[in-house]
């Protein structure tokens, strides 16, 4: 996000649902805090890479079957 603290970002780790998840960490102190994975509905078991947000919408996914959105 374009708040200079916020990251978000793709990988397929050991806490990924499946494939390639989104995750999110903050900056602290002393630089990034632990990432988290933003979870369901905005991961799936698919490869999810892309994430758009702005002010009313949230929308993440990887193939177009696995594309979730929330208000």
């Amino acid at each position: 996000m374009s708040d200079g603290v916020t990251l978000y970002y793709a990988n397929d780790g050991d806490e990924s649902i499946g494939g390639y998840d989104i995750f999110i960490s903050r900056k602290g102190e002393d630089g990034f805090l632990q990432p988290q994975n933003i979870g369901m509905p905005y991961n799936s078991p698919y490869d999810d890479y892309m994430l758009a947000i702005d002010e009313v919408t949230v929308l993440a996914g990887g193939p177009p079957t696995a594309i979730a959105s929330a208000t």
